[in-house]
């Protein structure tokens, strides 16, 4: 029986630590993309700092509670900025994994033995990029782009990964899906 904690963790079979992607002894496929939306709340971030600053320095009394709202809301934004910078896919020898980082918030993880279907589709702008969950469509995490891989799972919900491979990916999971 294959431990999926050690399966899944990030340190390689002599100890070291590695990246999702760097471990070639038990990562089957992994595609890291990147999209440029972080760069637009890391903005956002700035400007709500900007805008503490500029409420402190006008020096209204009543208002230290909107400085402070300003000031978590661009550290909140400047945290997601860096969660949602990228998207890592990998196909493990048991399961599948969606990791958004360099600030590891985010991650799903989908045993393959749960996979009864897997094909290329795209979604669309109702999907949405980051993680969200749509009426009759499922969970979609995605960072840019429209190209995705459809997962159906045995209880019948659906999960799609965005990715900029979804042939690779696809042949990936069905390679190393359990035979029945």
């Amino acid at each position: 029986m294959t431990d999926l904690h050690s399966t899944l963790d990030d340190s390689t079979p002599d100890g070291t630590k590695a990246g999702a992607c760097d471990d070639e002894h038990r990562v089957i496929y992994c595609q890291r993309q990147t999209g440029p939306l972080w760069m637009l709340l890391v903005f956002v971030g700035l400007a709500s700092w900007g805008g503490a600053f500029g409420v402190w320095q006008w020096g209204a009394p009543n208002l230290h509670a909107v400085v402070i709202v300003l000031l978590l809301a661009g550290v909140l934004e400047v945290v997601l900025a860096t969660a949602f910078r990228s998207l890592t896919i990998t196909v493990y020898r048991v399961a599948v994994t969606a990791q958004y980082g360099p600030l590891p918030l985010f991650r799903k993880v989908i045993l393959l033995e749960e996979i009864v279907r897997v094909e290329t589709a795209r979604s669309s702008v109702a999907d949405g990029w980051g993680i969200h969950w749509f009426p009759g469509r499922g969970w979609t995490y995605n960072l840019w782009g429209f190209d995705c891989v459809l997962l159906t799972l045995k209880n019948g919900s659906t999960v799609r990964f965005g990715t900029e491979e979804p042939s690779q990916l696809v042949e990936a999971i069905v390679a190393a899906a359990p035979r029945n």
